[in-house]
């Protein structure tokens, strides 16, 4: 396997003790020995954290002259108070992809038609009854665990239905 150049913790390291010396002086953090450490030294790095990056990224959002330049041109608050919450370059990536096939409308405006929020949430609340039936809950105990987890009142009939589709799969 090679020569045996001691321990990584040892003076003379990977490297060797003469090669090392040479390279490094007299060792590594703890074991420098009884030198000054260097002036200037120590401190944090310049790199930042990705919850660093995400702070500055929220405060260069809000400083970004294009929000001013939506604001101008008369969009509507909603689509602007958007645009801060998920970052200008986002915002106008999906006005892109949304006005890439507009319905033929008279007029220069995209038409846009979400369902509600709420289905969505709702969707996830009854994907949620289908895991705890398929690992064999009762109904009374999703029902419990629903108002402690997810805040959510449904009637145990609601979760026999969804129940009673699974089975029936």
């Amino acid at each position: 396997m090679g020569e045996n150049n001691g321990s990584r913790s040892s003076k003379s390291g990977v490297l060797g003790q003469d090669r090392q010396a040479d390279l490094f002086g007299q060792g590594v953090g703890g074991r420098q020995g009884q030198g000054h450490p260097p002036a200037g030294g120590g401190g944090s790095s310049d790199n930042c954290t990705n919850f660093e990056v995400a702070l500055g990224a929220k405060k260069n959002r809000a400083a970004d002259p294009r929000l001013g330049e939506l604001r101008e041109m008369g969009m509507h608050p909603r689509w602007i108070r958007i645009a801060e919450e998920i970052g200008i370059d986002a915002f106008l990536a999906v006005w892109r992809l949304l006005d890439e096939n507009p319905p033929n409308m008279p007029g220069s405006t995209v038409y846009v038609s979400m369902p509600r929020f709420t289905r969505f949430l709702r969707y996830q609340r009854n994907r949620f009854i289908e895991a705890m039936v398929v690992a064999g809950a009762g109904s009374t105990d999703i029902k419990k665990r629903l108002k402690a987890e997810l805040c959510e009142e449904v009637s145990v009939r609601h979760i026999d239905r969804i129940s009673k589709k699974i089975r029936s799969r």
